[in-house]
């Protein structure tokens, strides 16, 4: 008897290795969506890392809400406790089973649905779609999504959705270190799902400024709406009104927002009791806000940082108004959750506002901040060109004074700026010398790689290239607190011969 409990003892233990060992491999292999200043899988990831009944408010829909919506700003401003559960590319039945989960574990008072994805003809791709479904946990909200996926859309396998290794298990050879970061514990979102773009939409093309608000459309003519979308948009009102909860429709500012698809929301909106929408893609919203698209937009349909403040603001203010929500900066149990959260978060911001910066001097002073690691790499020598205050500001830093040392055919230079530990590598570029490159780790243990050579400025961070210019110094902002990049320049040239940075379109 004692060996055969001791035979199943062991059967039931290898199961559950075995279970835990494929649970492992799953989330080791399917991607992680950390595109940029994009971070989808840990906006989901840290929605569970929420206590339970914690927030009043919802913020759903695609990535133009991750954009848009800053629920610590939010906070701060009205005392609002909220979540932003955008995800990149999330149809409006992601954004169903996301609210439906959503309340297994809390019990907001105003869900607020982006409306997007209702006015679109054609849905989004079913590969960029699974970014929503693939860090849901395990229930029944998961399953009933994975079969509705399934059965409208014939994309992949039921097998698939519910077993991801099935569809990721090649996934192997494009590991990178951010795999297994996130696993290890690195899979927070500092902002609350919020994302930090930077960007400027006039950047991409000047004459979008032209096109602000609501476009009129010169031929009365329907728009075939996509019908699945709107069929989850009205699962979502029927739902939350079934267990009273205010539904706030609402349009972030858009470049081909149409009239159309306004009349189509407020058609949406009225067939029911009680259902607002907010549409802050008219023009009547860009002048009452003083909202400039080429400068407050990120592209055509995203606002950048600034543009955040002045969306965030007004949903705030329009939510404490109208729906009255308690002021939870006197509730002593979650203030003290925000008040904790709201260092990271500070990093994050703070990070992002350096990408706004465009002045040489006063960015590299912007630098000298210990949670800060820089790495420096040059693709062609400009030694020469540093003016005094740049020089001194670089210095300031740890770079030394060899960094700028002109050489008769050009050098090669990297600096690692990292704490206590500082350290520039220059040297002649010759034919037997073409390149200088070094491997090491950060103080918090990311693995770097960096090359300078004529035309190869490279510098890997846990296995992601990073440099904006590979013919030119790049250099990189790197944030040990919250292990992300914080900004990437390359330090270049003006006609004139004055140094400018030049950064990355689309972070």
């Amino acid at each position: 008897m004692k060996v055969k409990v001791q035979r199943i003892l062991k059967t039931i233990l290898f199961c559950v290795l075995v279970l835990a060992m494929l649970n492992f491999i799953t989330r080791l292999f399917t991607p992680k969506w950390l595109e940029n200043r994009w971070a989808s899988a840990k906006t989901n990831e840290t929605f569970y890392e929420l206590e339970d009944n914690s927030i009043d408010v919802g913020f759903y829909g695609s990535s133009v809400v991750a954009a848009a919506v800053d629920p610590f700003q939010i906070y701060k401003e009205e005392g609002i406790s909220s979540y932003n559960f955008g995800v990149m590319s999330q149809n409006m039945m992601g954004t169903y089973f996301w609210v439906k989960e959503s309340l297994r574990t809390q019990k907001p008072k105003v869900v607020c649905v982006e409306v997007k994805a209702a006015g679109r003809t054609q849905d989004k791709d079913q590969d960029k779609a699974r970014k929503s479904y693939d860090y849901m946990e395990w229930s029944k909200n998961k399953i009933q999504y994975a079969y509705e996926n399934e059965h409208t859309y014939h994309k992949d396998e039921l097998w698939d959705y519910l077993f991801p290794l099935a569809k990721y298990h090649d996934r192997w050879q494009d590991l990178i270190y951010d795999d297994f970061d996130f696993i290890s514990g690195n899979y927070i979102s500092y902002t609350r799902g919020m994302v930090t773009l930077t960007s400027e939409c006039r950047e991409k093309d000047p004459e979008l400024a032209d096109t602000q608000g609501i476009k009129l459309d010169p031929k009365d003519i329907k728009t075939d709406f996509n019908r699945v979308n709107e069929a989850y948009l009205r699962r979502i009102i029927t739902d939350c009104q079934e267990q009273g909860i205010k539904v706030v429709l609402f349009k972030t500012p858009d470049s081909n927002w149409t009239t159309k698809k306004h009349n189509h929301i407020v058609e949406i909106a009225n067939s029911y009791k009680d259902v607002d929408f907010l549409d802050l893609s008219t023009r009547d919203w860009f002048e009452g806000q003083n909202f400039v698209y080429a400068t407050e937009a990120s592209d055509y349909y995203h606002v950048n940082l600034i543009g955040t403040k002045k969306v965030s603001a007004y949903l705030g203010a329009y939510l404490k108004k109208h729906c009255d929500l308690p002021d939870r900066r006197q509730d002593s149990k979650i203030s003290k959750v925000f008040d904790r959260e709201l260092k990271d978060y500070e990093c994050v911001y703070e990070d992002a506002m350096l990408n706004f910066e465009t002045n040489p001097t006063k960015f590299f002073q912007k630098l000298k901040q210990d949670r800060y690691a820089v790495l420096v790499s040059s693709g062609k020598s400009i030694a020469g060109h540093y003016s005094e205050e740049e020089k001194s500001a670089l210095k300031a830093l740890g770079i030394s004074d060899k960094f700028f040392n002109v050489y008769e055919g050009g050098s090669n230079a990297i600096a690692i700026l990292d704490g206590e530990h500082k350290e520039t590598l220059v040297s002649q570029i010759t034919e037997e010398k073409p390149q200088l490159n070094t491997n090491t780790a950060l103080s918090n243990g990311v693995p770097v790689k960096i090359v300078s050579g004529k035309n190869a400025s490279s510098i890997i961070i846990g296995g992601t290239e990073e440099v904006v210019d590979v013919s030119g110094v790049n250099l990189i902002v790197y944030d040990k607190q919250t292990k992300t990049v914080g900004d990437s320049v390359s330090i270049t040239l003006d006609s004139s011969g004055k140094i400018v940075l030049k950064r990355k379109v689309g972070r």
